[in-house]
């Protein structure tokens, strides 16, 4: 079998690697051979570069048996945009995974909202639409779009873990220097925490537009125990993960971050906000607490109680890990091997024969 994987290679943060990367690998692990495009550091190169392996791809069209493209909100839509019609001409079915949680309109629901009408008919003519969870899948339902529900899978890369069961604590801090991440929030979190737990720590790893801003609150504000990091290689970033004992995660909206996943799968709880899909990634009390977007004092009090209740830090830990084995190889490789062998199916009964499965995800 032959695939030709489209996304997002590239993001120009060494410690992130991309779900379309690590199904790519896991692909590969099955003997599949992989295409990849693009590469490229800008978001109008990454554009020419798919463009052009539409156009020539290596091999030939002949050669292809499906393409899977990670598309996001925003400029990333243009993948769609360029694959879908491409696949329904050249007759090779085309895999749309949808991920992201907002958008420059706001959301993903505020996307679909203005641009419904365009990007509706696009998705409907994709081979399968897969979304990570019924967050993205309810947005798609609203606008008559199938799809179907399959999670994020963890890179093969992430296997070490430890309970925690004792925490300082030490908290880590992982995204991006971006409003839609809330950083502030984060801080006014930890100061919170601090004043019940002197002796905890928070770590940073992000870079971004809010970078400055954020370190020079810091210092003026004279808040202690915060360290910044940025620029780490993969095993770096997993030595950083395994280091900390708690994830705070702050975002206003998010679909199912594959970083949290990955702080799971170290058997590493979490304090997160509830916007989005989060509630359907892990339930309240499973593997950490969830409280509503903003909660400054919600936020910390979970984090303290997390930190303070004996027995508490060892049972969300080891419910992280179970939350991470529904996002290994393992676990969904059946879906995704099925998936792929019918895209292989339909390509062979040639052009016009979708073979879609998935249907509207419910409204949940």
């Amino acid at each position: 079998m032959r695939v030709l994987a489209l996304g997002n290679f590239d993001t120009g943060r060494r410690e992130v690697r991309p779900q379309i990367e690590a199904l790519a690998r896991h692909f590969e692990s099955e003997g599949i051979e992989v295409i990849r495009a693009s590469f490229a550091p800008s978001k109008v190169g990454k554009a020419l570069d798919v463009a052009r392996v539409l156009a020539r791809p290596p091999g030939g069209v002949a050669s292809l048996d499906a393409v899977v493209a990670q598309v996001l909100t925003d400029l990333n839509l243009a993948v769609a945009a360029m694959a879908v019609p491409w696949g329904r001409v050249r007759g090779v079915p085309v895999i749309l995974l949808y991920h992201g949680g907002w958008s420059r309109f706001g959301s993903a629901e505020a996307l679909f909202h203005h641009l419904g009408w365009a990007l509706a008919p696009l998705f409907r003519s994709a081979f399968e639409v897969q979304v990570a969870s019924p967050f993205l899948g309810n947005v798609l339902a609203g606008h008559r779009v199938p799809c179907s529900i399959v999670p994020h899978v963890l890179a093969g890369e992430w296997q070490q873990w430890r309970i925690r069961d004792r925490m300082q604590p030490r908290i880590l801090w992982l995204r991006a220097f971006h409003p839609i991440y809330d950083p502030h929030l984060a801080l006014d979190v930890f100061r919170e925490v601090r004043r019940a737990l002197p002796r905890a720590s928070m770590t940073m790893v992000a870079e971004g537009m809010l970078e400055q801003e954020i370190r020079q609150r810091v210092a003026r504000e004279g808040i202690p125990d915060v360290t910044f990091r940025k620029g780490l290689s993969l095993p770096e970033l997993m030595a950083t993960v395994l280091e900390h004992d708690l994830f705070l995660h702050t975002n206003r909206v998010d679909n199912q971050p594959l970083s949290l996943i990955e702080a799971f799968s170290t058997g590493m709880p979490a304090v997160t906000t509830s916007g989005g899909g989060m509630p359907f990634l892990f339930h309240d009390g499973e593997a950490g607490f969830q409280r509503p977007p903003g909660d400054v004092q919600g936020l910390a009090e979970a984090v303290i109680r997390m930190a303070t209740e004996e027995g508490l830090a060892r049972r969300l830990s080891e419910g992280a890990l179970e939350v991470a084995r529904r996002h290994r190889w393992e676990t969904l490789r059946a879906p995704w091997m099925d998936l792929l062998e019918r895209a292989r199916e339909a390509r062979h009964r040639g052009p016009g024969r979708s073979g879609r499965t998935s249907r509207p995800a419910p409204r949940l």
